[in-house]
């Protein structure tokens, strides 16, 4: 039975699979403005995640999005954007901090998490599925990390996850908010497998006639039988094939090389014109700042990176390139962003170095976090 919470924008089922076993299913369900991430809505994912992992009872945690369009389009950074300038900062670095423990508790939750990825995933919702065990696409899924655009970084661990995939890949998705299909996004470890959206229904009633065990190593082989058993044939995606053109930009000194490079390989492909594009609309202060971000978490572990992060996002929203990019973006609409900065050789080192330092002066709020022991699909 579905129990739904309209403050939470979720639905939760736990569906029964013999033996006393059961399936947590979690619906995000805010089809009218593509699954965006209200701060309850992360809140009420990370209750159940932890309820289910908790719950010895509970085999498998099942993540989707309701609708066609979208698994989830990200945070909803337009009401975010509206606290701050009413004054309520608190409530601001909440919802980062509630959104990095519910990714971050994805990442580590020992029951294994299958995230169903259909349609648009972005920002928020690659921060879900990236900690998830299981990471199933649709074939028709888009992928992208276009925070560049609305004056932030990639966040939801994206410092930890985009420095672990193949070289020069981190840097073209943070930087240039390169768009994937369901093929480079299992290249770059965003995908485990890709299906169709159809055979939804036959996974899960599939999944739910198996011999469960309890045991989350052996579960977690009889889900990835399952998934194995629905999968389409993997391509070959772009990013595999311009192995040259990634160790380039891999290998650019500063992000105007970076551009130029970049640029360069748009004559040859027609889709590498969007992310220059997407780069030239994008915030010079967010592409350096992303630049520096990347670098600075080249070693960092897992929670590091969102204690990092948190500190980043702290600084954002102070930035008047936040605003500028929720307003051209999603309120006035008219895509013409007025950034502080002409271009990435204009912005201010000393104020890119103030953004790594904490603007509170007490502990901080993600020290709690407990170190990783598992961290799923990325050991």
């Amino acid at each position: 039975m579905w129990r739904y919470d309209g403050m939470s924008d979720i639905h939760l089922a736990f569906i029964p699979v013999g033996n006393g076993r059961k399936i947590l299913c979690i619906r995000i369900e805010a089809e009218e403005r593509l699954n965006t991430l209200r701060m309850e809505t992360t809140a009420a994912i990370g209750h159940a995640v932890r309820r289910g992992d908790e719950d010895a009872s509970v085999v498998l945690i099942w993540l989707e999005g309701a609708g066609e369009k979208a698994f989830c389009a990200g945070g909803d950074v337009r009401t975010l954007s509206r606290i701050y300038k009413e004054g309520n900062r608190e409530s601001v670095l909440a919802f980062f901090a509630t959104e990095y423990r519910t990714d971050y508790g994805v990442h580590m939750a020992k029951t294994p998490v299958l995230c169903f990825a259909h349609g648009i995933v972005m920002g928020g919702g690659i921060g879900l599925l990236a900690g998830s065990r299981h990471k199933v696409l649709t074939s028709g899924a888009s992928l992208a990390m276009p925070e560049i655009s609305i004056g932030l970084f990639p966040d939801v661990g994206a410092t930890w996850f985009l420095n672990r995939m193949p070289r020069g890949c981190g840097r073209l998705l943070g930087l240039a908010a390169y768009r994937m299909d369901a093929a480079d996004a299992c290249f770059v470890g965003l995908g485990d497998r890709v299906v169709r959206e159809e055979d939804r229904d036959g996974i899960f009633e599939t999944l739910q006639g198996l011999q469960w065990t309890g045991n989350p190593e052996k579960d977690a082989e009889s889900v990835d039988a399952v998934l194995a058993h629905f999968a389409l044939p993997l391509e070959t995606g772009l990013l595999a094939e311009k192995p040259d053109c990634l160790r380039k930009l891999a290998d650019a000194p500063d992000p105007a090389s970076f551009r130029e490079i970049l640029k360069e390989a748009a004559k040859r492909e027609a889709r590498f014109m969007q992310a220059v594009e997407s780069y030239d609309k994008g915030s010079p202060f967010s592409i350096r700042l992303t630049w520096e971000q990347l670098a600075a978490g080249r070693h960092l572990s897992l929670k590091q990176a969102f204690c990092l992060e948190l500190i980043l996002a702290a600084r954002c929203v102070e930035h008047p390139d936040f605003h500028e990019g929720v307003r051209t973006l999603l309120v006035d609409k008219d895509q013409k962003p007025r950034w502080k900065d002409k271009d990435t050789g204009s912005v201010d080192v000393l104020e890119i170095r103030r953004f790594f330092t904490p603007p509170w002066s007490s502990l901080h709020p993600l020290r709690d976090l407990r170190d990783p022991a598992l961290v799923s699909g990325w050991a």
